[in-house]
């Protein structure tokens, strides 16, 4: 089955049901199929944490949150990855992280997790979890950096993403070289 064909199953069936359709088959991204799993940089990850934000931003206004259609809310993870995954289809977009993106696994990109939070009204938390780095964003939009911690918190623990332990606000990478050991 090819990558686009596992994107638009994606789309289609939304994050649980591709899960149970896609079976023994894990959608899983194009440097992993080709045996590396070397993870992306955060400059990738920066573009998608830009494009989650304006997606989730998005479906707060037009209802896309709630289920009653009211707007207000932002929705649950796999509604926002499930539209993430149609524009990546309908655009045919060369944006280099959608070559590695792989919604329906437990490593989003080779080497980094994902972990969200909207529980709250009317805010959202974003954890994206690197090797080496994390980054943070809420519906603020605005895109914090930090050390990734030994003991890696929820994104249930925080209202906003400033209150990340070691949260740098940069809209370039983070230094890792430059910066202070990782948080416990």
């Amino acid at each position: 089955m090819s990558r686009l064909n596992l994107l638009e199953n994606f789309s289609r069936r939304g994050f649980i049901g591709s899960g149970v359709a896609l079976g023994l088959v894990p959608l899983t991204g194009t440097s992993k199929a080709a045996g590396t799993t070397e993870p992306l940089d955060e400059g990738d990850i920066l573009g998608f944490v830009r494009s989650f934000n304006t997606t989730a931003l998005s479906l707060f206004f037009d209802a896309g949150g709630d289920p009653n259609g009211k707007t207000g809310f932002y929705p649950k993870l796999s509604k926002v990855l499930a539209v993430i995954v149609e524009s990546l289809i309908q655009e045919n977009t060369g944006l280099s992280w959608a070559q590695h993106f792989a919604p329906a696994a437990t490593e989003v990109f080779p080497g980094w997790t994902l972990d969200y939070d909207a529980s709250r009204q009317a805010h959202y938390v974003l954890i994206v979890r690197g090797p080496k780095v994390t980054v943070i964003a809420d519906d603020d939009g605005v895109i914090y950096h930090a050390l990734t911690p030994v003991a890696a918190p929820s994104a249930k623990d925080f209202a906003r993403a400033d209150q990340f332990p070691g949260a740098i606000y940069s809209e370039d990478p983070l230094n890792v070289e430059s910066t202070a050991k990782p948080q416990d």
